[in-house]
């Protein structure tokens, strides 16, 4: 729809024509002029790329994230938002092991500048295990290659302890958290009290003080819940004077580097943390994390549009799992189960929960979640992860449609429905045949079996969204990409 200006339709005061023609300098603050500013428009950056669950979350978001920067050792941008409660695994190219992180994008290489975002939950501990992570894999960790947000939430032992004592109070309605403060931090940053993690720049007065106030609020509500665990103060002033010395260099002002590679098409990446079906507001309630998994908790915090990014992709599985106490309408059986979970493992990378630990269980893939993340987070493209996970089935199930327990079906996703909340609401499945041979590190979709690949086209009819990869294995290079994949740089 085109939109004519006013001042289009009627003479305009030459003075003002000789302002915008030739500004004088005084009105010129830096190189974003007035007049720059003014012929700016939401042009997508193609080399930007936000990577997103579309799912309920252990997508393989961080291998993906780490496949995309890797292929690009030039470097760039790489954000990351959430807090400690989801860690993402990735396989180290020329490394037979995995290592998770729950703080830092999984962009790994030095030339890449990884960045604890704004509104990021940080916990002081784990950024300083990461880093010592990517020393340990030959990695050189600085302040010129890793940034953490002056604006991101200080989370810390008194939110871990408080999650721990909420859960315990909870009984049977215990709602599944992972007891990493995430709940806590959470709600102390949405209620504006708290820490940040430019208190660590302050001075020693100023940090003594915030420490012994917020030692005292907390310790209240500690009691309050009530918890055995009570912070001591010198003890606690000890280490935030640790966390200074160690991180104060790498705190610091995110906004001018990620909006600079936004604008000036550098290599960017929003690495999403959890996914679409367990969103703070997408998913259902009593199941949700406490934090927004999606393209806004990046665009709103660094005031532009989810557009800049090019790319916004959706990771999902053939068969997806999740951890917690979720809603399930289309359960796997434990026949088909059991293959799973002997499968995963003998592919090294058996379906337990990052940080929690715990097993994950199996779902068939609800069609109508995933084309609601598709319009709530204007995917444009999909990536199909662990699809060698699976070869085992007999079957793959798409589920397609919703069926309430008076016999109405609806292929809305509304987790805000009660009736979705009835644990007699199941799916309509579309049965599809499985491969049962492997498909381990396949690099080409002409090799992939038969049954494969009309999966693959199947969901891409279903989704009406192209998908550009598929991952094979949890290894660098198992995975196979689309001529037009933004993870094809070849």
């Amino acid at each position: 729809m085109g939109v004519e200006s006013l001042t289009r339709t009627v003479d305009v005061d030459p003075d003002l024509n000789e302002i915008w023609e030739n500004p004088p300098k005084h009105l010129i603050a830096n190189d974003l002029s007035i007049r720059f500013a003014g012929q700016q428009r939401v042009v997508p950056n193609t080399n930007a790329i936000g990577i997103f669950g579309a799912q309920k979350g252990d997508e393989s978001k961080g291998t993906w994230s780490y496949r995309y920067s890797h292929l690009r050792p030039a470097g760039g941008v790489a954000i990351r938002a959430g807090g400690p409660g989801a860690g993402h695994m990735i396989r180290p190219e020329n490394e037979s092991e995995e290592v998770g992180f729950r703080m830092l994008p999984t962009s790994i290489d030095d030339g890449w500048v990884k960045i604890a975002g704004r509104g990021e939950l940080v916990v002081p501990e784990l950024v300083i295990n990461e880093m010592q992570i990517l020393k340990r894999l030959g990695y050189n960790p600085t302040p010129k290659n890793i940034m953490i947000d002056g604006a991101a939430f200080l989370a810390w032992d008194a939110h871990i302890q408080r999650d721990i004592a909420e859960e315990k109070s909870r009984g049977k309605d215990a709602i599944g958290t992972t007891k990493s403060g995430v709940g806590p931090a959470a709600s102390d940053y949405t209620a504006r009290v708290g820490l940040r993690m430019d208190c660590l720049l302050k001075t020693k007065q100023e940090t003594e003080r915030l420490v012994q106030d917020e030692v005292e609020r907390q310790n209240r509500i500690l009691t309050s819940l009530p918890s055995e665990f009570n912070l001591d103060p010198n003890e606690t002033l000890e280490k935030f004077k640790e966390w200074v010395k160690i991180l104060g260099p790498y705190i610091g002002n995110t906004y001018p580097v990620v909006t600079r590679a936004l604008k000036e098409n550098g290599n960017l990446i929003f690495e999403g943390a959890q996914a679409f079906g367990i969103s703070l507001d997408t998913g259902f309630r009593g199941s949700v994390t406490s934090t927004d998994s999606g393209p806004g908790s990046f665009t709103r915090r660094y005031r532009t549009s989810e557009n800049r990014l090019g790319w916004r992709i959706g990771v999902l599985k053939l068969v997806p799992t999740c951890v917690g106490n979720h809603v399930i309408h289309s359960p796997l059986s434990q026949e088909h189960q059991e293959p799973l979970y002997l499968r995963t493992e003998e592919r090294g990378r058996p379906e337990a929960g990052t940080v929690s630990g715990r097993r994950r269980k199996y779902y068939w893939l609800s069609v109508p979640e995933i084309c609601a993340a598709i319009e709530t987070y204007n995917l444009n493209a999909l990536v199909l992860a662990k699809v060698d996970a699976v070869d085992t089935l007999p079957e793959i199930r798409f589920g397609v449609e919703y069926v309430f327990p008076d016999g109405y079906t609806t292929t809305d996703y509304d987790p805000d429905d009660p009736r979705m909340l009835d644990e007699r609401t199941r799916m309509n499945t579309l049965k599809l045949d499985g491969w049962k041979t492997s498909t381990a590190g396949l690099n080409t979709f002409e090799d992939a079996p038969r049954q494969l690949r009309a999966a693959v086209a199947t969901l891409e009819h279903l989704t009406n969204l192209p998908i550009v990869a598929i991952g094979t294995g949890p290894a660098f290079h198992e995975a196979i990409y689309a001529q037009n994949s933004p993870f094809n740089v070849g």
